[in-house]
Order: C-alpha cells, then structure tokens, then sequence
C-alpha cells in the first residue's frame, strides 16, 4: 500500500465524529508515523532503532491522553444521566424513595 493511500484512511478514520481534540491526537499520532518512516530513509540504523522507539513512545502517550479525554466524556455523560434520574420530590426525597 502507498503512503499516501495510508496517510489518507488515517486521516479518513480521524474525521469520524469524533471532538476536536481526538483529531488533534489522530493528527499527532499520523505526524509521529510519518517521522518514522522520515527517520528511517535520512539516519543511520543505529539512530533510527532510537529514534523509532522515542515515536512508538510518543504514540503509546497519545493513546493514554486519548483514553483519559474519553473516559472523561463517558463519566460527565452519566453524570448528566444520573442527575436526570435522581430528581428530588417536592417532599425532598429522591424520586426513587418518593413512593
């Protein structure tokens, strides 16, 4: 597959639905494979192990952020849930003890 093709669906895949910061960390990641391929056709090898490594570890710290922004999202959508269902009756109890 060509470069450019996988470049393409990267940024394709990126673009789905998702908020502005989960593309900013699709586009980083894209920008940290392109380094690697860079690096590998200008270094040395023995630079290139290295410098391949320092990527793979700025990506794995990319999908850590992207999984916290994640989490975070899910946690304030069932805290939004949770207040909805937990409403207090006019005599202070929660709907659920109401009856």
């Amino acid at each position: 597959m060509r470069p450019a093709a996988i470049v393409t669906i990267a940024l394709a895949a990126g673009a789905v639905d998702r908020g502005k910061a989960q593309r900013a960390l699709y586009a980083l990641a894209a920008v940290a494979g392109g380094w690697i391929i860079v690096s590998s056709r200008v270094f040395a090898s023995s630079a290139v192990v290295w410098l391949g490594f320092s990527a793979a570890a700025a990506v794995a710290v990319i999908a850590v952020v992207g999984l916290r922004l994640h989490e975070l999202h899910d946690e304030r959508a069932l805290h939004a849930v949770d207040m909805r269902t937990n409403q207090t009756s006019p005599s202070g109890r929660t709907a659920e003890f109401a009856s």
